[in-house]
Order: structure tokens, then C-alpha cells, then sequence
């Protein structure tokens, strides 16, 4: 990342100004640097700011969910967190009261996605329109069982190599599914990630049992994604889907991710899973629900089976139409896929119109939000592509997204 390099030259630069610091009057730890000379100090300081205003996280995209019947345009002039804003936890917060003020509501969610291409976090916001609805979870589990220190000794050094990872960008954050559970190639991570295979492959029933009965939120987190690397099983798949109606949003998280990687390594596996909740996920208040029902989806759909996709469109199409307008292709693609295979797109072309996206302008940077003739609600930009076939039959909205 252009990110990255910078703070490297700024940092080679510094040493540079540092030893040259210490060759005119002494090693800068026996001589303050006051008695260096001025101009020597000067760079100093801007190197320094200069580091720091780049290392600093900052607000990339800022996206919204769940607006049906809002007036979507007049809640992005009025907010006043803006991208490319500084990023810090406070954020959060003050979005949540702007939010507020705007329409007398609390947002559904706020949740702040590190991180793009530019190293910059995409926050996503959930209002609470028509196309929010709660989905209904299991009760919170009340048992006593308890994961052994091992494996969350392991969890808590994996969650560090991990986050390292995804800030590095570039490859290290790069995984491979191909196996059924997520091996990614940061060295260190994917050593940690081997760690908990060989554990789960000894304690799978361990890791059930914590799941479905632990009273530790905590305990049921790390199960739900170790339960990823034991051996495949009906038993797993069948703990992993009841899972993803757990109370807590990260235990849900994962184990819907770790659906996912097993249904991409071997599709047989989907026979286990009943796709009602994840459809319900798309129009979750909550966006990691949404966002892992979506990806999970988009395995599920990809033989189109007819009944699936009749019940995709009748429950979440709104929904889709929200998440596909998103900018980030990495986060929209599976919503452009999904919503592509609804309304009839050849797969080969799909895939194309998906992963460059029907937005030849983006109507969020200032410019008037036109009307598209065919939906009367998206903006032109949304209509740019050509649908793939002729039609005689009244176009669906899924169609008309595509134009």
C-alpha cells in the first residue's frame, strides 16, 4: 500500500537525519537534540508529523443499510462524519447521535470494517427502515462448560497475528479455503491456524458441546471458529448452523463463515445446511449478519435452484439492492452475484457486471442522484448495463437494478 511505503521512506529518512544529527555533534543519546542545527531539527519534526498524520487510520467509504421508506439522500447531507475523516472508536458514537438527531432514531448498527486498499476502514451503517427486520435467535445458552487454556492461549496470539495481517495488506492477508478451513498466508498467522487444526481434530466434541451449552460468550466465540478446523462431519455442520442463531453476533459470524469455507471446498456439505436464517441475515439490523449471510448465500444459489432464489426475492430483494449499491466491490460482490442469478444473468457475464459493478459515477460525492426510468427509486448510475436477455414478461426490481 502507498500507505505503507511512505511510512517506510519517512521512517529510512529519519534515521538518515538521525545519524547525520549524531555525526555533527555527538550520538543523539549522549547530545538533546536542541543542539543539533536547526534546519536538522525542522526535519525532524516534519518527518515526524508527518508519520503520524499517515499512520493514522482514517475514514474510507461510508455506506448504509436497512433504509427502505427513509429519505437516504437527506441522511448523507446531514451527517456530519464525512470520508476521509480521522478514525477513532469515538466515531462511532458521535455517528450514532447524528444519526439520532436526523431521524428521532438510534441507528441499528454502526460497524467500522478495517480495511480497504488504501488501508482505510469502511463504515457501515444500519438505519431502521422497512428493509431492517430482527431476526429471531436462540436463547442464551446457561451451562458451565468451559474451553480448555490451551486453545485459548492459541486464539488470543491468533487475533493479534491475524489483525497484523489484514493492516500489512497486500497478500499476507490472502487465505486459502481450499481445504475447509481458512489457512492464510501471513506466516506467523497460518502457523497459529495450523495449531488450532491439529487441536480440533482431537477435541471436536469438546467444541460441540462448548457451542451449543457454554454460558461463556467468550468460550463460544473461539468454538465457533475452531469448530471450522476439525474433521467434516453431519455433527459439525449440523452445531455450526445452530450456531448461527447464537444471541452473539461474533459467534454467529463465525460460524457462518466457517459454513462458508467448508461449503467452497466441498459443495456436498450443503446438503446439510437450510438456507431460512441466512436469507432472514440479509435484512438483519446487524451487518456482519448480513454480510456472512450474503457470502454464504452466494455458494448456496450457485446451481440456481429455483425454489432458493424465489425465496431470496420475496424475502430480501431490497436488501440486496442496498447491499449491491455499495462501492467496495469486495463488499458487495456477493449481494451483485445473488442478485444477478434472481433476475436471470448468465453466470459468465454475472461475474463480470458483479466484480465491476453497475456505478459508472458515484452518487455520493456531491453530485444529483438522477432517477432511473425503469425503477423510479435508484439512481442512473444503477442503470448503466444492458439486461443480458430479452424479455417479454414485466421486469422484476432484481432486473431493473441491472437495467
Amino acid at each position: 500500500m502507498l500507505r505503507n511505503l511512505v511510512l517506510w521512506l519517512s521512517s529510512a529518512l529519519a534515521c538518515w537525519v538521525w545519524e547525520s544529527a549524531s555525526r555533527e555533534g555527538g550520538h543523539p543519546q549522549g547530545r538533546e537534540i536542541r543542539h543539533t542545527p536547526i534546519i536538522t531539527r525542522f526535519i525532524v519534526a516534519a518527518i515526524l508529523t508527518v508519520t503520524a498524520a499517515l499512520a493514522a487510520e482514517r475514514v474510507g467509504y461510508i455506506e448504509y443499510f436497512g433504509y427502505k421508506g427513509l429519505d437516504i439522500e437527506r441522511i448523507r447531507r446531514a451527517q456530519s462524519i464525512h470520508e476521509g475523516a480521522v478514525y477513532s472508536k469515538a466515531l462511532k458514537i458521535h455517528i450514532r447521535q447524528a444519526v439520532a438527531e436526523i431521524i428521532g432514531k438510534q441507528p441499528t448498527d454502526v460497524a467500522a470494517i478495517c480495511c480497504d486498499a488504501n488501508g482505510n476502514r469502511t463504515m457501515f451503517i444500519g438505519l431502521p427502515g422497512g428493509s431492517s427486520r430482527a431476526v429471531r435467535y436462540s436463547d442464551a445458552p446457561s451451562g458451565s462448560e468451559h474451553l480448555s487454556p490451551e486453545i485459548v492461549r492459541i486464539y488470543r496470539q491468533l487475533d493479534v497475528a491475524l489483525e497484523m495481517a489484514v493492516r500489512r495488506g497486500g497478500t499476507a492477508a490472502q487465505e486459502d479455503d481450499s481445504n475447509g478451513y481458512a489457512l492464510i498466508n501471513d506466516p506467523n498467522a497460518r502457523s497459529l491456524q495450523l495449531e488450532v487444526r491439529r487441536w480440533a481434530l482431537e477435541r471436536a466434541g469438546e467444541l460441540i458441546q462448548v457451542l451449543r451449552s457454554s454460558s461463556s460468550v467468550g468460550d463460544r466465540r473461539i468454538a465457533s471458529d475452531a469448530l471450522g478446523y476439525a474433521r467434516q462431519s453431519a455433527a459439525q455442520m449440523d452445531a455450526l448452523v445452530q450456531a448461527a442463531r447464537d444471541p452473539d453476533g461474533e459467534v454467529r459470524n463465525n460460524a457462518t463463515r466457517a459454513l462458508l469455507v467448508l461449503v467452497r471446498s466441498n459443495r456436498q456439505l450443503s446438503a446439510h445446511i437450510s438456507p431460512g436464517i441466512f436469507i432472514a441475515m440479509l435484512n438483519s439490523p446487524v451487518w456482519s449478519d448480513r454480510n456472512k449471510g450474503a457470502a454464504l448465500l452466494l455458494e448456496l444459489s450457485a446451481d440456481r435452484n429455483a425454489d432458493l432464489l424465489d425465496k431470496i426475492r420475496a424475502t430480501a430483494e431490497d436488501s440486496l439492492i442496498e447491499m449491491a449499491s455499495w462501492r467496495d466491490t469486495s463488499h458487495a460482490y456477493a449481494a451483485r452475484m445473488i442478485l444477478g442469478r434472481v433476475a436471470g444473468i448468465p453466470e459468465d457475464r454475472l461475474r463480470q457486471l458483479a466484480w465491476n459493478g453497475p456505478v459508472s459515477f458515484h452518487p455520493y460525492r456531491g453530485q444529483t442522484a438522477l432517477v432511473c426510468p425503469l425503477t423510479r427509486r435508484m439512481p442512473k448510475a444503477f442503470c448503466c448495463f444492458s439486461f443480458a436477455t430479452v424479455r417479454t414478461k414485466t421486469l422484476t426490481r432484481s432486473e431493473r437494478w441491472w437495467g
